[in-house]
């Protein structure tokens, strides 16, 4: 019982990790683009999907 207390906490944990990486992602994508708006543009930039990786280890 013990066990599947910890491994739902440890999955909650990760998933929690997780949602606020997304978030982030998203609030720097927002930041990126207000940024590229008021500044000329300097040529093509990378995508930021998937830009950020996280290791659960």
């Amino acid at each position: 019982m013990n066990q599947q207390r910890l491994q739902k906490a440890f999955y909650q944990t990760e998933n929690g990790y997780e949602t606020r990486i997304q978030y982030l992602e998203e609030v720097v994508h927002l930041l990126l683009a207000r940024t590229n708006l008021n500044q000329s543009p300097r040529g093509p930039s990378a995508p930021l999907n998937g830009s950020f990786q996280s290791s659960a280890d």
